[in-house]
């Protein structure tokens, strides 16, 4: 099992520094990139809501509309996306489970959400089987185990 969780001064650094990485978004140096992974974080950095469920994969097909449903009230209060974002906790469980937890922040309204993820290894693939979003970080966490 490895369990990394990130200083204060590497997740400020983190703040710091995300908003100009493409390649990938949100993640620290130590961080596990996973594709799809990365294409939820990038829709919802930008505001792009629309685009989750399909980052997600075709894991998600079946609930593309019940996510996109899900996502209506951050198009609402954020609905130019985020400033920044931050991988603050991310958990690699052998053989095949990683969970991903990110924050998204908008300076001028002073939020931010929580995004959780998870993922299993398939065919020699990470397949997202879990997302979910909320303002509240402790509920984000709960999800995490």
């Amino acid at each position: 099992m490895r369990l990394e969780i990130l200083s204060f001064a590497n997740f400020v650094t983190c703040l710091l520094t995300a908003a100009g990485a493409q390649a990938a978004i949100c993640q620290h140096e130590l961080s596990v990139e996973i594709d799809h992974f990365e294409n939820v974080k990038r829709a919802v950095l930008t505001g792009r809501y629309s685009e989750v469920a399909e980052a997600l994969g075709p894991s998600f097909a079946g609930r593309a509309e019940l996510i996109t449903e899900s996502l209506a009230p951050f198009e609402t209060y954020f609905p130019d996306g985020f400033d920044t974002c931050a991988t603050t906790l991310q958990r690699v469980e052998s053989p095949s489970y990683l969970q991903d937890v990110s924050l998204f922040f908008d300076e001028e309204r002073g939020g931010f959400v929580g995004v959780y993820l998870a993922a299993t290894r398939l065919n020699g693939q990470w397949v997202p089987i879990s997302f979910y979003i909320n303002t509240d970080l402790s509920i984000v966490l709960d999800r995490v185990i």
